[in-house]
């Protein structure tokens, strides 16, 4: 074992193999104990300062597991069938590709890849409705969510390296937990959240528009999460939560009150890079519609019951929170 996790044996070798995770009141559990220790350490590390030993909250179950070299060679032409519609679900959904079929028969190819193994025919038996399973790929894996038993499991390829298996597990959790939490009132936006005197500010913006410097600009012991930060509704209104996601500012496992507790949100503001800097108010119609269409992690593989469930709470959001564009340089100036 490591020094720092001051664990006797036997309890680590439990606790790693078994993990509960509880982010903002939703918990996953992390069945690993198909992995090699050095493995679990590693994700332990990655996940350390939410692991919780109780929790009554809704939860998920998410398996890794490692298909073993070969496969049985037979097809399964009911089973191709209903990840096909399952494929088909959210880009009917959501049509953002300009080529539907290409992309249903790229996926459909390399999920073909964990067909005939025994674990992956074994979680999809007795799996009738396409509309309560989800399909997402790795590079070196293959998640499957199934709604009607609250569980998941991370396929992971013969010979699949250290790294791989961890990006595949991070990966696999980040999914599990943005499609979990709209069941605790919560939604992971793809933003950075501050906290300034004990509020919350959320900003938002697509891939290269000035999180991360943001972020820098801010100072990073005020940054609450910087890639996948959670909003969540409570009795007081709505908060900002961190998350394990980060890209600059791993959390600190000494401060177990900042991820618990949260911060009370009082703006949003979503930027946009200019030559000045200065705030544009907009419309609470104008947020809802940017936040649904660009900033919730995965919300097109949402079904049908988890969409309905975030909808009215991304809607509420913006109407009871203030929402500006914030144009800004990329100088501290």
């Amino acid at each position: 074992m490591k020094r720092g996790f001051f664990l006797k044996p036997d309890t680590a070798i439990d606790l790693l193999s078994f993990m509960r995770v509880n982010i903002s009141d939703f918990i996953l559990d992390m069945e690993l104990s198909g992995l090699d220790m050095k493995s679990r350490e590693e994700i332990y590390s990655l996940f350390s300062t939410f692991v919780s030993h109780n929790g009554n909250a809704p939860h998920e179950t998410l398996e890794v597991i490692q298909c073993p070299p070969g496969r049985k060679k037979e097809t399964c032409s009911e089973l191709e069938g209903l990840i096909r519609d399952s494929i088909k679900i959210p880009l009917a959904k959501f049509p953002f590709s300009t080529d539907p079929d290409k992309e249903i028969n790229y996926t459909l190819r390399k999920i073909k890849a964990f067909i005939g193994h025994k674990e992956f025919n074994a979680f999809l038996e007795g799996a009738k409705d396409p509309e309560l399973i989800t399909f997402y790929i790795f590079k070196k894996g293959c998640l499957v969510r199934r709604l009607d038993s609250a569980r998941s499991a991370l396929f992971l390829k013969p010979g699949c390296r250290r790294r791989s298996k961890i990006a595949g597990i991070y990966g696999a959790a980040y999914f599990s937990v943005s499609l979990g939490l709209p069941t605790v009132d919560g939604i992971m936006l793809h933003g950075v959240g501050i906290n300034r005197k004990g509020a919350g500010y959320l900003f938002l913006g697509t891939s290269g528009a000035g999180k991360t410097t943001m972020a820098r600009l801010c100072g990073l012991n005020q940054v609450v999460t910087d890639d996948g930060i959670i909003v969540k509704r409570n009795a007081s209104g709505f908060s900002i939560a961190p998350t394990p996601f980060n890209q600059l500012t791993p959390m600190d496992n000494n401060d177990m009150a900042r991820a618990v507790r949260g911060h009370r949100l009082v703006m949003g503001l979503f930027l946009k890079k200019d030559a000045e800097v200065y705030l544009e108010r907009i419309s609470p119609l104008e947020a809802c519609s940017l936040i649904l269409k660009n900033h919730i992690h995965y919300f097109r593989y949402f079904p049908s019951a988890i969409a309905r469930k975030a909808f009215p709470l991304v809607t509420d959001l913006c109407r009871e929170v203030p929402f500006f564009r914030l144009h800004f340089r990329k100088d501290a100036g």
